[in-house]
């Protein structure tokens, strides 16, 4: 545990922190939430495959609330459910620096899109929001079409949003 603290802080002085696939437990979350309360180097925090859950994501979100740089979060492959986007959630409700969050491949469903819904009606700082690949269906689509129509999105966000659209494959 005491290398991986030091291999956290290290890598936490640089602006790109990248731990794809690394199997982060809890105790190791916690230590970089810690961490990333007083972190004024990293912008960009890649956590992909590591299967942090929603427990884990309880854990994350602590730092995040209190983090002042971070601009890109990725999620990817991370079993991260509602109570996770609850979570996540509450950080973007919070977060005045992020602009890009990156959850497609997780367990998010109708609950999780409408938390995430809730948190973008007044963010005006996310461009981009990643929920590919989740299990959002129709409610959470609606909670989501909701959001954005309230939210002030510009000609290069809409279109986007029309490539997805037409990317989409209805189950």
């Amino acid at each position: 545990m005491v290398q991986m603290e030091h291999e956290i802080a290290d890598e936490m002085k640089s602006t790109i922190f990248d731990w794809t696939g690394h199997q982060i437990r809890n105790e190791q979350l916690e230590y970089l939430s810690t961490t990333l309360q007083t972190n004024y180097t990293t912008i960009t925090l890649i956590l992909d495959g590591n299967h942090i859950g929603d427990n884990g994501m309880k854990y994350l979100a602590n730092g995040l609330l209190k983090n002042k740089t971070l601009q890109e979060l990725s999620l990817r492959k991370n079993r991260i459910g509602d109570e996770g986007g609850k979570y996540i959630a509450d950080v973007l409700k919070e977060s005045i620096t992020l602009t890009t969050l990156i959850l497609s491949n997780n367990l998010i469903g109708d609950d999780g899109a409408k938390y995430l819904a809730d948190a973008i009606q007044n963010n005006t700082q996310l461009t981009t929001l990643d929920l590919d690949n989740n299990r959002i269906g129709d409610d959470g689509a609606q909670h989501i079409a909701t959001a954005l129509n309230i939210n002030t999105i510009e000609e290069n966000g809409a279109q986007h949003l029309a490539n997805a659209l037409r990317n989409n494959t209805v189950y």
